[in-house]
C-alpha cells in the first residue's frame, strides 16, 4: 500500500519497479509509447513517464525538477483522459 503523502517520484518508483506491467496504468503505458516514439526507449524515459502520468492523473506533487511534468506532458494527458 502506497502512504497518502505519496510523491510522484516515489509512485513512479513503485510502478517502476515493483509492478508489473500487466499492472501498471494503460494511460501511463500509452504516454510512456509517445514519448519513446519521439525520442527512443530507455529506462529513464519510462521512469519519466511514470512521474509525468502519477502527476498529471493522480495528482501527485513532484520536488524533483528533472522529473516535472512540463506544459506538454499536461496537454498530452488532458488530451487523452
Amino acid at each position: 500500500m502506497i502512504a497518502n503523502k505519496t510523491t510522484a517520484m516515489q509512485r513512479a518508483w513503485h510502478y517502476f519497479h515493483e509492478v508489473p506491467g500487466r499492472d501498471v496504468p494503460p494511460l501511463a503505458i500509452e504516454y510512456a509509447n509517445h514519448l519513446a516514439h519521439q525520442f527512443g526507449v530507455c529506462g529513464e524515459l519510462v521512469l519519466t513517464a511514470m512521474a509525468h502520468y502519477a502527476q498529471c492523473v493522480e495528482g501527485l506533487p513532484c520536488g524533483d525538477g528533472l522529473y516535472r511534468a512540463d506544459e506538454d506532458a499536461r496537454k498530452w494527458f488532458a488530451a487523452h483522459a
